[in-house]
């Protein structure tokens, strides 16, 4: 017998399709809350690593200034081409987005003059983590938005992030990596292993120090662009910081 209209079984049939449809529907939203809070977390990673670039560019900015007197970059597009020198140093390869907004545009954090000592995001939005920062990242814990997050240079970090020149880029010597052109260390992949401490009396050595210095910087790059977008980026990065550092050296010798 089939059930008519006013079946008890059509009622429960009824509720039936209800409780699905409502579970459902909250399985639908908590996958995408699940997924929402990763591509966070990932952006909050994204964050992390691009500013730390700007702050490693602006430390290798001052460190790096002729003279006696220290300067901070007066825009981020000094850390693109630096010219206080007879050849064009660069910092940062490009002015990163801001993971968080999707824009170029970041916050500065200004020093006496207007002069730029660190970067930091324009989004209010609150952080998903709040602990377990790395060394170089530790005043962030606690921080409860992204604004928080000032990825500023300040000289005595010079002894605690990493300089070109001074620690050996990771993975020296294994595949994929460059030697600096004219360079000895062969051997090792390390562009830095067998140079000599840079003689300050001698401009002409200075200026050839300051190009491995920025080879080895490139060097680094390339590595970290090997792991994110594979081997065949890795090899075009390698190809345009061997070119950039044989024009360096190419300026240095027509002096």
């Amino acid at each position: 017998m089939r059930a008519g209209k006013g079946h008890p079984c059509a009622g429960f049939t009824y509720i039936a399709v209800i409780l699905a449809v409502a579970l459902m529907g909250t399985m639908l939203a908590l996958t995408g809350e699940v997924w929402h809070t990763a591509q966070k977390r990932e952006k909050e990673r994204e964050l992390l690593f691009v500013g730390n670039q700007f702050r490693l560019a602006i430390g290798q900015y001052f460190e790096s200034t002729p003279g006696k007197e220290k300067q901070y970059p007066k825009k981020l597009e000094d850390l693109l081409e630096d010219n206080r020198f007879p050849f064009i140093k660069r910092h940062l390869r490009q002015i990163y987005r801001d993971p968080m907004t999707g824009t170029p545009e970041w916050g500065l954090v200004k020093g006496p003059g207007g002069v730029i000592t660190g970067v930091y995001s324009l989004s209010n939005a609150t952080a998903l983590k709040t602990g377990n920062f790395a060394k170089q990242d530790e005043q962030f814990a606690g921080k409860g938005q992204y604004a928080d997050w000032q990825f500023v240079y300040a000289p005595q970090d010079a002894t605690t992030l990493p300089r070109p020149g001074v620690t050996t880029p990771p993975g020296a010597g294994e595949p994929g990596s460059v030697t600096s052109p004219g360079s000895d260390s062969t051997s090792s992949g390390n562009p830095s292993a067998t140079q000599p401490p840079p003689d300050d009396s001698n401009p002409v050595a200075k200026q050839r120090a300051d190009c491995q210095t920025v080879f080895v910087r490139e060097h680094r790059i390339c590595q970290t662009t090997a792991r994110e977008k594979g081997p065949e980026a890795e090899r075009e990065c390698n190809a345009a910081a061997n070119a950039q550092n044989a024009q360096c050296l190419e300026a240095v010798s027509a002096q």
